[in-house]
Order: C-alpha cells, then sequence, then structure tokens
C-alpha cells in the first residue's frame, strides 16, 4: 500500500471486532511496512476523519484489502500565442459511453499553474456542487436526449480567459468514497473544446 491509497475491506468476520470495516471505504496512511492507519470520509464536510474500531489495535490477518484504483488524464497545454491573444474557453461538450450511475471530475488549469485549478479547490467539492464553476461531468443519460442511446454528449461550463489552459479528469474523494461511481468505467470518445480569442496576451 501506499500513502493516501483508497481500500476496502472485506472478509473480517470475527477479527478484532473488524466486521464494521466491511461496509466502509478508507483512506490508507502507511506508516511503515507493519503499520497503517485509517481516515474515513466524512461526507458531510468533505474531509476525512480517524477511524475507531473495537477490539486490539493490531492486524493479525485474515479477510482481504482491495486497493480502489482512480485515474488521472492531463491535456496537453492550450493557448493561442501565434494570434498574440489569449485564450476564451467557454465550455467542454463531452461524447461519453452511457452509464447509469458514473461521473467524473474536470479540473482546469491556467497560466502555467498546474498546482491549483480555478474550478475546484484543494478540498475537494462534493458531487452536489452548485458554484458556478461546476468541476462535476456526469456520465448518465441526460434529460431530452434520445432514450437508450449508448453513447451521450454532455456539456461541461467553466470560464476561464486565460494565456493557456489545460484540463485534468479524474476522481475526487467523494467519487471514490462511493461505489457505484468509483466502478462505473469512463470511456471519452471525443470532445470539443469551445474557445475563441480572449484579451490581449500582454499589455
Amino acid at each position: 500500500m501506499r500513502f493516501s491509497d483508497i481500500i476496502d475491506p472485506n472478509g473480517f468476520a470475527d477479527v478484532l471486532n473488524f466486521v464494521a470495516a466491511n461496509e466502509n471505504v478508507y483512506k490508507i496512511i502507511r506508516i511503515d511496512a507493519d503499520n497503517f492507519d485509517l481516515l474515513e470520509y466524512d461526507a458531510t464536510n468533505n474531509v476525512y476523519t480517524d477511524v475507531t474500531l473495537g477490539g486490539a489495535p493490531d492486524y493479525r490477518g485474515n479477510g482481504k484489502i482491495a486497493r480502489l484504483s482512480n485515474f488521472k488524464v492531463s491535456s496537453k497545454l492550450f493557448n493561442i500565442y501565434e494570434t498574440g491573444m489569449k485564450a476564451m474557453l467557454g465550455h467542454i461538450d463531452f461524447l461519453t459511453n452511457r452509464t447509469s450511475a458514473g461521473e467524473f471530475t474536470c479540473q482546469v488549469f491556467i497560466d502555467e499553474n498546474d498546482s491549483q485549478s480555478i474550478n475546484t479547490s484543494f478540498v475537494d467539492l462534493p458531487s452536489d456542487d452548485t458554484a458556478f464553476f461546476n468541476a462535476i461531468v456526469e456520465t448518465s443519460q441526460p434529460d431530452f436526449s434520445t432514450p437508450n442511446a449508448n453513447k451521450n454528449w454532455h456539456r461541461f461550463y467553466c470560464h476561464a480567459d486565460a494565456q493557456s489552459y489545460q484540463y485534468l479528469l479524474t476522481l475526487n474523494d467523494a467519487q471514490m468514497n462511493v461505489q457505484a461511481t468509483q466502478e462505473s468505467p469512463l470511456t471519452v470518445h471525443a470532445l470539443i473544446l469551445w474557445q475563441k480569442d480572449g484579451g490581449r496576451l500582454h499589455n
């Protein structure tokens, strides 16, 4: 296990009163080769908190611990330097396979800053976030779309007027802790970047 892995423990019946852990997903903090801490996600406050389990503090075997996989897909850096203008991004359209409960997070970064996105804070946003700069793209069938279509277009709004921009597709902490979302497959067949010239690149 690595620092910050998300895990799903199963099969710990009658082992150190660890049965309750079988129903939850945790973030594991590796201390050393023989010790680790568990953190549980608080969906109300969007933070991880310490886990208190009954029984002895030592893990003595039995059961299985499955590591839950995430992904990070980063685009290239988009710019229109040759025009001497900034790039104004209006929205992105994603063509994805239809799912029943799938969604992903799209973070947008500007001006060579790849550590802080403009549409999500350092604390992961909840899946029902209603801020103007939304971060969530659902892959379920949109309203008013063709019924039972295998693929659907999904519009993602995030305005940016910048020297350059790039996007990152991933699952945030809230999504990683919802089994149906974390296990939902994601296939992006195509996307359209809706952009135009912005202001002058340099004044």
